[in-house]
Protein backbone atom coordinates (compact mmCIF):
# COMPACT_ATOMS: atom_id res chain seq x y z
CA UNK A 1 0.00 0.00 0.00
CA UNK A 2 3.20 2.06 1.06
CA UNK A 3 4.23 2.44 -3.01
CA UNK A 4 0.24 3.09 -4.05
CA UNK A 5 -0.15 5.97 -1.73
CA UNK A 6 3.43 7.61 -2.55
CA UNK A 7 2.03 7.22 -6.28
CA UNK A 8 -1.23 9.05 -5.58
CA UNK A 9 0.77 11.70 -3.94
CA UNK A 10 2.15 13.52 -6.83
CA UNK A 11 4.90 16.81 -5.89
CA UNK A 12 4.27 20.49 -6.73
CA UNK A 13 6.58 22.97 -6.47
CA UNK A 14 8.61 20.88 -3.94
CA UNK A 15 6.18 19.73 -1.53
CA UNK A 16 2.94 16.97 -1.39
CA UNK A 17 -0.41 18.37 -0.56
CA UNK A 18 -2.35 15.59 1.28
CA UNK A 19 -6.11 16.75 2.87
CA UNK A 20 -7.09 14.91 5.99
CA UNK A 21 -10.89 15.16 6.28
CA UNK A 22 -12.73 15.85 10.37
CA UNK A 23 -16.09 15.69 11.29
CA UNK A 24 -16.80 17.90 14.43
CA UNK A 25 -19.53 18.53 16.07
CA UNK A 26 -21.08 22.00 15.24
CA UNK A 27 -21.14 22.98 18.85
CA UNK A 28 -17.30 22.69 18.82
CA UNK A 29 -16.23 23.68 15.46
CA UNK A 30 -11.94 23.34 14.94
CA UNK A 31 -10.63 26.86 15.59
CA UNK A 32 -6.50 26.58 14.45
CA UNK A 33 -4.33 24.50 12.27
CA UNK A 34 -2.73 21.15 13.14
CA UNK A 35 0.36 20.86 14.44
CA UNK A 36 2.75 18.04 13.91
CA UNK A 37 6.18 19.00 15.29
CA UNK A 38 7.75 15.28 14.59
CA UNK A 39 6.64 15.89 10.76
CA UNK A 40 7.72 19.14 9.61
CA UNK A 41 5.73 20.63 8.11
CA UNK A 42 5.81 23.07 5.03
CA UNK A 43 1.99 24.23 5.77
CA UNK A 44 -0.99 23.42 7.47
CA UNK A 45 -4.05 25.40 6.51
CA UNK A 46 -6.57 26.60 8.55
CA UNK A 47 -9.69 24.18 8.38
CA UNK A 48 -11.99 24.76 5.73
CA UNK A 49 -15.45 24.58 6.09
CA UNK A 50 -17.38 21.95 3.80
CA UNK A 51 -21.28 21.65 3.07
CA UNK A 52 -22.95 19.59 5.96
CA UNK A 53 -24.02 16.02 5.09
CA UNK A 54 -27.27 15.92 3.54
CA UNK A 55 -29.53 15.34 6.40
CA UNK A 56 -26.62 16.12 8.93
CA UNK A 57 -28.48 18.17 12.48
CA UNK A 58 -25.15 17.70 14.46
CA UNK A 59 -21.93 17.71 12.37
CA UNK A 60 -20.32 19.59 9.98
CA UNK A 61 -16.97 18.41 7.90
CA UNK A 62 -13.65 20.43 7.50
CA UNK A 63 -10.30 19.68 5.56
CA UNK A 64 -7.31 20.44 6.41
CA UNK A 65 -4.81 20.44 3.78
CA UNK A 66 -0.83 19.73 4.80
CA UNK A 67 2.24 20.30 2.60
CA UNK A 68 5.15 17.66 3.27
CA UNK A 69 8.88 18.01 1.53
CA UNK A 70 9.00 14.52 1.54
CA UNK A 71 6.27 11.92 2.08
CA UNK A 72 6.42 9.70 4.92
CA UNK A 73 8.54 6.47 5.98
CA UNK A 74 5.29 5.05 7.55
CA UNK A 75 1.75 6.27 6.30
CA UNK A 76 0.29 4.46 8.88
CA UNK A 77 2.48 5.92 11.60
CA UNK A 78 1.84 9.46 9.86
CA UNK A 79 -1.81 9.07 9.66
CA UNK A 80 -2.28 8.09 13.06
CA UNK A 81 -1.01 11.25 13.96
CA UNK A 82 -2.49 13.31 12.50
CA UNK A 83 -5.98 11.32 13.32
CA UNK A 84 -4.76 11.95 17.20
CA UNK A 85 -4.10 15.82 16.54
CA UNK A 86 -7.36 15.99 15.06
CA UNK A 87 -8.97 14.17 17.53
CA UNK A 88 -7.53 16.54 20.03
CA UNK A 89 -9.35 19.10 17.97
CA UNK A 90 -12.75 17.81 18.58
CA UNK A 91 -13.00 15.31 15.42
CA UNK A 92 -15.56 12.81 15.83
CA UNK A 93 -14.46 10.77 12.51
CA UNK A 94 -11.59 11.53 10.47
CA UNK A 95 -10.32 10.37 7.19
CA UNK A 96 -7.42 10.39 4.74
CA UNK A 97 -8.12 10.24 0.76
CA UNK A 98 -6.40 9.56 -2.39
CA UNK A 99 -8.68 12.47 -4.31
CA UNK A 100 -9.41 15.50 -2.98
CA UNK A 101 -13.38 16.45 -2.29
CA UNK A 102 -15.58 19.10 -1.27
CA UNK A 103 -18.65 17.35 -0.50
CA UNK A 104 -19.14 15.04 2.57
CA UNK A 105 -22.09 12.90 0.46
CA UNK A 106 -19.47 12.57 -2.96
CA UNK A 107 -16.70 11.71 -0.17
CA UNK A 108 -18.48 8.89 1.71
CA UNK A 109 -20.59 7.54 -2.08
CA UNK A 110 -20.00 4.10 -3.60
CA UNK A 111 -18.13 5.55 -6.42
CA UNK A 112 -15.72 7.47 -4.09
CA UNK A 113 -15.64 4.63 -1.08
CA UNK A 114 -12.12 2.90 -2.96
CA UNK A 115 -10.59 6.32 -2.17
CA UNK A 116 -10.94 6.40 1.68
CA UNK A 117 -7.94 4.24 2.77
CA UNK A 118 -7.84 5.44 6.09
CA UNK A 119 -10.33 6.79 8.37
CA UNK A 120 -10.76 6.82 12.69
CA UNK A 121 -13.89 7.58 14.97
CA UNK A 122 -13.24 9.80 18.10
CA UNK A 123 -11.62 7.29 20.79
CA UNK A 124 -10.80 4.22 18.55
CA UNK A 125 -7.80 3.04 16.94
CA UNK A 126 -7.52 4.49 13.01
CA UNK A 127 -8.47 1.37 10.46
CA UNK A 128 -6.43 1.30 7.05
CA UNK A 129 -6.95 -0.46 4.09
CA UNK A 130 -4.35 -2.84 4.00
CA UNK A 131 -3.84 -3.13 0.08
CA UNK A 132 -5.21 -2.28 -2.76
CA UNK A 133 -7.26 -5.29 -3.09
CA UNK A 134 -9.10 -4.40 0.17
CA UNK A 135 -9.52 -0.75 -0.97
CA UNK A 136 -11.50 -2.13 -3.63
CA UNK A 137 -13.72 -4.59 -2.24
CA UNK A 138 -16.79 -4.52 -1.29
CA UNK A 139 -16.22 -5.22 2.11
CA UNK A 140 -14.11 -2.33 2.65
CA UNK A 141 -16.89 0.05 0.71
CA UNK A 142 -19.58 -1.39 3.24
CA UNK A 143 -17.44 0.06 5.78
CA UNK A 144 -17.09 3.15 4.70
CA UNK A 145 -20.79 3.32 3.87
CA UNK A 146 -21.59 2.90 6.95
CA UNK A 147 -19.78 6.00 8.44
CA UNK A 148 -22.21 8.05 6.00
CA UNK A 149 -24.80 6.51 7.34
CA UNK A 150 -23.66 7.29 11.23
CA UNK A 151 -22.84 11.04 10.67
CA UNK A 152 -25.21 12.04 7.99
CA UNK A 153 -28.64 12.45 10.73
Amino acid sequence: MQKSLEDAFFAYEGSYQIPFYGMFSRERPPLAPLELAKYHLKKSSQPFYLEPPNGSQKYDCYVFDIELHELPDSWESFAFSIFKELEKLGANLSWLTFDPGFDFDVLFSEHFAQNVFAFCLYGANPIFAKDIDELRGDDWQEKVLKLKEQFAR
